[in-house]
């Protein structure tokens, strides 16, 4: 470093120049101003930013325990108030052989018991009164006819391989099987007739190409016409003398 009034060489930490005297005023480059302020207030900066994000997750952290520590005490005092109820309204007093007495209020009030509601006046059982000649229902996938208070089987709309017909449904005795009943009922195997029937119509198993035996009533007295047309080529048809 040299004196800026006489020149002459200068120590860097002299504050005056030994030779003239003269105080020593020490420059820094402009280079140096920006860069080292520059770099401090950086760092000075993201320590406080650091700092700052640090105390508002810590804050963030404190408040989520907070609520759920007080979320915990609500659930856990609404569950012992609704134990509490439930087991009040549900005491009972145990007496003991040698009891004498009971206090007035110790048992808990018994109620009655709400009488059963009764069936809709609607809803009846159902009788061969229930329906009138021409009307149709449905009964385990077939179709039946009424008609003189007696049952015709209208149309198959099952997929059994085996039918054992009922002799009567509602109090309606099963009659009669109609025209093309079980016409092309393919998965039909075996069919038993029960007694009681007395007509089988046209065409009612036609085209039942499965068809392997059928079992007729003694009952049975009117056999229509084509009844086994192109049915089963091995049908076994147990047919009896009445016909």
């Amino acid at each position: 470093m040299k004196c800026r009034k006489c020149g002459a060489s200068v120590p860097t930490d002299s504050l005056y120049c030994n030779y003239c005297g003269a105080k020593i005023i020490r420059t820094t480059s402009r280079d140096d101003l920006r860069a080292r302020p520059r770099e401090e207030n950086f760092d000075d900066i993201t320590t406080a930013k650091d700092d700052r994000v640090e105390a508002e997750n810590t804050r963030g952290q404190r408040f989520l325990t907070i609520a759920m520590i007080f979320l915990a005490g609500a659930v856990i005092a609404g569950i012992g108030v609704t134990v509490f109820q439930i087991m009040k309204s549900h005491q009972r007093t145990i007496v003991t052989p040698g009891t004498s007495a009971i206090e007035e209020g110790t048992l808990s009030p018994i109620t009655e018991a709400e009488p059963t509601a009764e069936a809709p006046s609607s809803i009846k059982e159902t009788t061969a009164e229930t329906y009138k000649d021409g009307d149709t229902f449905e009964y385990q996938n077939i179709t039946y006819l009424v008609s003189g208070g007696t049952l015709t089987l209208n149309r198959c709309r099952g997929m059994e391989s085996i039918l054992e017909l009922p002799t009567e449904i509602h109090g309606m005795k099963l009659t009669a099987i109609g025209k093309g009943a079980f016409y092309g009922c393919s998965h039909l195997q075996y069919i038993d007739i029960p007694e009681g029937v007395t007509v089988i119509g046209d065409e009612a198993f036609s085209y039942c190409s499965n068809l392997r035996e059928i079992v007729l009533p003694t009952t049975l007295s009117d056999f229509g016409a084509n009844v086994f047309d192109y049915a089963g080529a091995y049908t076994f048809i147990v047919i009896p003398g009445t016909i």
